[in-house]
């Protein structure tokens, strides 16, 4: 990111290098417009707080103040590259120790991608500094993920599934070649269906920790082998007390099914699926996406109150 850029962004908001109780810093950044505290936790694992660059726009004029921050060994925030503290508990607790650090006594939170999965343990540990949660494209389960990946798989051309197998049979999943194949077959699809991809969010992935995202997801797109492997929370779902709004794209490698089912095992849950839009629908329809999550926002704050 050039400085220019970098310094346009701290307009938009309040920067903080926030000290961990491990003693690594996080960039932080609060926007100047809103009173009612969002947080966004992007995805990846390794991602940027870069791909919300649109979202103070659409939420700061109904009264919300977006909050985003790198996560370790993200883009502006400390870099141990420790795969020691590479857990989903480790990145759980970070989001608290955010918060506490910021003084945010009660939140929304919105987990992206794989900051759903953070965003689900935070519901279920820390109820009391929810308003409400969004859970924006992703299934509560590795297994579910990996069987939409598969599904999705099946959906690509022939040559191109050809592709894939030969690659696997080589030991090149995870490869550049591999990596070339996703991002010209698999991406334009179900990732981003925009062309090109939206400036903002091309920055946060060419800032992407590849490392800390196979360490979670392993080499292979189509199979969870890493860390992430064996995680589950769809019996703690009717645990989660937040009013919770899933939304995903009408192609998303979420399926609208799971987000169905979701909102089904959830106390106060609502479901919104993104027409025209895959994996980044705050993006590929923004209209839609942010008229559905403000409605769900409004709602929710006028209920529970300041």
């Amino acid at each position: 990111m050039t400085q220019a850029t970098h310094h346009n962004l701290a307009h938009n908001g309040i920067v903080r290098m926030i000290t961990l109780k491990s003693g690594h810093k996080i960039w932080t950044r609060t926007a100047k417009h809103g009173h009612v505290p969002i947080m966004l936790l992007h995805g990846g694992p390794g991602g940027t707080h870069e791909m919300f660059e649109n979202f103070e726009q659409h939420l700061a004029s109904c009264g919300f103040q977006v909050i985003v921050y790198d996560q370790l060994d993200s883009y502006l925030s400390d870099k141990p590259n420790d795969s020691d503290l590479w857990t989903i508990d480790r990145f759980s607790e970070e989001v608290e120790e955010v918060r506490a650090a910021l003084g945010v006594p009660a939140m929304y939170l919105l987990g992206y991608s794989f900051g759903v999965v953070l965003a689900i343990e935070y519901a279920l540990r820390y109820p009391q500094h929810l308003k409400g949660l969004v859970l924006s494209n992703f299934a509560p389960s590795a297994a579910s993920f990996e069987a939409r990946m598969q599904y999705l798989r099946t959906q690509l051309p022939a040559d191109v599934q050809q592709l894939f197998t030969d690659l696997e049979a080589r030991g090149e999943a995870g490869s550049p070649a591999w990596q070339a194949a996703i991002e010209q077959h698999f991406y334009p699809r179900f990732f981003c269906t925009l062309n090109p991809m939206p400036e903002s969010f091309a920055r946060a992935l060419s800032h992407l920790n590849w490392p800390l995202c196979m360490h979670f997801f392993g080499k292979n797109d189509f199979i969870v082998d890493g860390a992430f492997k064996g995680w589950d929370r769809w019996n703690d779902l009717p645990k989660i007390t937040a009013p919770t709004f899933v939304v995903v794209g009408q192609h998303d490698t979420t399926s609208a099914d799971d987000a169905i089912k979701m909102v089904r095992l959830l106390p106060h849950g609502s479901v919104h699926i993104v027409p025209f839009a895959s994996h980044v629908p705050f993006y590929e329809n923004q209209q839609d996406y942010f008229q559905s999550l403000l409605k769900f926002l409004t709602i929710t704050e006028s209920a529970v109150g300041g």
